[in-house]
């Protein structure tokens, strides 16, 4: 059985137990999550979080090497962030126009608090563009500023590319450094199934019934729009821009997406 598969089945399962130990076990449920289901589902998430600085930092430098040409990174960075910020401006209204339509919020019981929230002042362009660039990118990775790391990523990559012959050994020490990055992730998604069980479980034996009900609607407009992003708008991409079948690319995307 394929990895999404099992996932799938871990899925209902822990939705499955978890609801029904809220409902008939709740004096069970409460030390079966203490010892099980929280700590099993922390655990793939922290292996998960484990992984995400190494491979963006690894995967971007060998990706800003490879393309040798600084003229040419220029070229593809402007569209990427030209790409970027179209999409994502369709993403929200996508996700916006769905929210006015079907207002999950109106059809919850949960407490969220919306009445006392106060939102922070948003920094400046300028501030934003000055935390990008790390002051120090040891740091960076520590905290896990995902810009700081990408910026720095990029600029070490260059340097690696206009280097040339005088840092193929760094190349090479970065290739394989990929190579163990990939194979630790994959042994990561085989206890991904278990993962899965425990942090839903967890989550729907806390929540109860009510909650569920109070969030489905919130949970099939998230889908929804993430749908509607993905098929027209990554398929309008692929179908008229790069001329390549959309189904093409979602088969070959499947994995990625399946995570």
């Amino acid at each position: 059985m394929n990895l999404a598969k099992q996932i799938l089945i871990a899925l209902l399962l822990g939705l499955l137990i978890g609801l029904g130990m809220n409902l008939w076990a709740p004096n069970l449920f409460e030390p079966v999550d203490t010892y099980f289901f929280t700590p099993v589902g922390d655990i793939f998430l922290r292996l998960i979080l484990m992984m995400v600085v190494p491979i963006v930092f690894v995967s971007i430098v060998l990706g800003t090497t490879s393309i040798g040409d600084p003229k040419k990174l220029g070229k593809i960075g402007g569209k990427t962030i030209l790409f970027y910020l179209t999409t994502t401006a369709l993403a929200i209204s996508i996700a916006m126009t769905l929210a006015l339509i079907v207002r999950p919020g109106k059809k919850g019981v949960i407490d969220s608090g919306v009445d006392e929230y106060v939102p922070a002042e948003p920094p400046s362009i300028v501030d934003t563009l000055l935390n990008i660039i790390p002051t120090n990118p040891v740091e960076a990775m520590v905290n896990g500023d995902m810009l700081q790391i990408i910026f720095f990523a990029v600029f070490f990559g260059l340097a690696l590319a206009m280097l040339g012959k005088k840092s193929e050994l760094i190349k090479k020490f970065l290739e394989q450094l990929n190579d163990v990055v990939f194979y630790m992730i994959n042994v990561i998604m085989y206890v991904a199934p278990i993962g899965a069980f425990g942090l839903i479980a967890s989550a729907v034996g806390n929540a109860g019934i009510d909650a569920i009900t109070s969030m489905f609607a919130y949970f099939m407009v998230v889908i929804g729009a993430l749908v509607i992003h993905a098929v027209v708008v990554y398929g309008f991409v692929i179908k008229f821009m790069a001329k390549k079948s959309p189904i093409w690319f979602f088969k070959g995307f499947f994995p990625a997406m399946s995570v």
